[in-house]
């Protein structure tokens, strides 16, 4: 499931990710962070050129920094990783006075097993969620 994940993460001109470094007292978090440049095709709007990325419904906020799209999807490992699944959290940022055509992508992942506790799943959500409200642009 991570060498799939890898794979796509590489095909999709990923630019960087951010990975649990060390251990803490509970273990390491489940959550990596991918980062990726988002450019909609000409004609086409950022919002609905991310819809299409995700192939999703998009949640749509308007916040201090502007506009920020969320999605989530959770999908369940195959074969062998049949018992595992992954929580895809994506935000999208346009950039501002680029007319919503150019932004960037970060897309969240927490693996966890099926019968995780979904309270311990919302808490991970959050998680991901609070390090996306930190972002600026400079």
């Amino acid at each position: 499931m991570i060498e799939r994940y890898w794979r796509s993460l590489t095909s999709g001109r990923i630019s960087a990710i951010y990975l649990p470094s060390e251990p803490t007292e509970v273990g390491t978090l489940p959550l990596s962070i991918a980062v990726k440049q988002h450019m909609a095709p000409a004609g086409t709007e950022f919002e609905a050129s991310v819809r299409t990325f995700a192939k999703s419904d998009l949640e749509r906020f308007d916040t201090p920094i502007g506009v920020v799209f969320r999605w989530v999807k959770d999908l369940r490992g195959t074969d062998e990783m049949d018992g595992v699944w992954s929580r895809q959290i994506g935000y999208a940022f346009p950039l501002p006075g680029e007319g919503e055509r150019r932004g960037v992508l970060f897309l969240s992942a927490v693996a966890f097993p099926s019968d995780t506790d979904p309270q311990v799943l919302a808490l991970l959500t959050e998680t991901s969620d609070t390090i996306m409200e930190t972002f600026r642009w400079r």
